[in-house]
């Protein structure tokens, strides 16, 4: 099991930027019923690796919105995924 890594002020405003966009694609598809996580704080802390993943590969003249929504999206689906069987 992960430890949640504690946010501070110094935290990098795009890291925080892409924290917030993980989480709101987290929120949206598991209230599709796109994904199911039985441990928030296990989604937390992935939410938070995954920001910090996004961040050290993101090239700053992609379009930001269209990238981060794919990057979560996938991440998203391969982790918390529901089955369609």
């Amino acid at each position: 099991m992960r430890t949640v890594k504690c946010m501070t002020k110094r935290t990098n405003p795009c890291l925080r930027e892409a924290i917030a966009d993980i989480a709101y694609n987290a929120g949206w598809m598991a209230s599709r019923g796109e994904i199911e996580a039985v441990d928030s704080r296990e989604l937390v802390s992935s939410i938070i690796t995954w920001a910090e993943e996004f961040e050290r590969g993101f090239d700053r003249g992609d379009d930001y919105i269209l990238a981060v929504d794919e990057f979560a999206k996938s991440k998203l689906i391969e982790t918390y995924g529901k089955s369609t069987a």
